[in-house]
């Protein structure tokens, strides 16, 4: 989505756009849905959208192949790469084109020492987070230059939040996963009630986003008798309609790069509470925005969620926040730097 979102914002800055998936959404287990959803948002926005359609991953020779006529098609002036991986394929495809990649995330799905090989494609990096920046810093010796996530436009509010009297919505989106750990909400949701119970309040958690898991996930949630309360709603193409109906927003992550979900959350006027973790900390400031809550503590999640739903000046002070700290993650400031870079990068070369 925020590439998507970058290539609207470059389209309209007067420049070409084409964006390029390695495969198909099916092909990795996410929704094509959501695919042909992100792929008409760039097209409608004036950009191109392609898919090599690399049904095996593994094949290096096939998607080098595959990218290699693509880029002899589109003669771009940049390649922005936004998946490590990807750059495996431009060893092959050999394009005498700068090329920059973004790291989106606190924690490396590579060995180190791969920036060596990185090291020798790209022109720099771009890091999403401060703690992305030194991460990458340690390995690499190009570049690095922090570019933070942005929200897109659609979830903008213009107002703050009131507390609703009796029935809560609390949001969570994110794809199924190991690091998204969702387990956590599964064991806070049954305490949770309990709370909300004590105060006459009622409650409904939702969870938007797809994956492997997801029926394990379902079966854990009634397992747990939190299956009254908590719903898995799969892949969704409303998260700004859903956003705007919910009353609070968690993330209950192990580690996080600069959590996107959370930016759009922000951009709608909602408080987070959210796991004290990398990526996280950079955006809920606690007790202004939301509330941090350590790792592996259901009972304190759920007190958190509570305390801010139950205190309805506090809600609001922490919904003024949030829309406050979102202005500094727009995503018009963050296409003018990203294109600053580009036409830096594209005149040393």
């Amino acid at each position: 989505m925020l590439v998507a979102n970058l290539s609207n914002a470059y389209v309209a800055e007067g420049h070409e756009s084409a964006v390029i998936s390695l495969c198909h959404a099916a092909d990795v287990g996410n929704s094509p849905k959501s695919e042909t959803k992100i792929m008409e948002r760039v097209e409608t926005g004036g950009g191109t959208a392609i898919s090599l359609g690399i049904r095996n991953r593994h094949n290096i020779f096939s998607g080098m192949r595959a990218l290699k006529k693509q880029l002899e098609l589109l003669q771009p002036d940049i390649i922005h790469v936004h998946t490590a991986r990807a750059l495996l394929y431009f060893v092959g495809a050999g394009p005498k084109i700068p090329i920059i990649l973004t790291h989106h995330n606190s924690k490396l799905s590579f060995p180190p020492l791969t920036f060596k090989l990185f090291d020798r494609l790209v022109s720099s990096y771009v890091a999403i987070s401060d703690e992305c920046k030194g991460l990458i810093k340690k390995s690499a010796t190009r570049p690095v230059i922090k570019i933070r996530n942005a929200a897109g436009t659609a979830f903008r509010t213009g107002s703050p939040r009131t507390l609703p009297q009796q029935h809560f919505e609390i949001l969570c989106v994110g794809a199924i996963s190991e690091q998204k750990n969702y387990q956590l909400l599964i064991r806070a949701a049954p305490l949770l009630e309990k709370l909300m119970e004590e105060s006459g309040k009622s409650i409904l958690i939702q969870v938007a986003g797809d994956g492997a898991g997801i029926d394990q996930l379902q079966k854990m949630t009634q397992k747990a008798n939190a299956d009254k309360i908590m719903t898995f709603l799969g892949s969704c193409d409303d998260v700004p309609d859903l956003i705007k109906t919910a009353d609070l927003f968690v993330n209950c992550s192990k580690y996080e790069g600069l959590p996107l979900a959370i930016l759009e959350a922000m951009s709608g006027g909602l408080p987070i509470v959210a796991t004290d973790v990398a990526g996280n900390k950079e955006l809920v400031d606690h007790d202004r925005n939301g509330l941090r809550i350590p790792l592996g503590k259901p009972e304190l999640l759920a007190q958190a969620i509570a305390d801010v739903l139950q205190d309805s000046d506090r809600y609001r002070a922490m919904s003024i926040a949030s829309l406050a700290k979102s202005k500094d993650y727009a995503i018009e400031a963050s296409a003018e730097k990203h294109l600053a870079l580009y036409g830096k990068t594209v005149s040393v070369i």
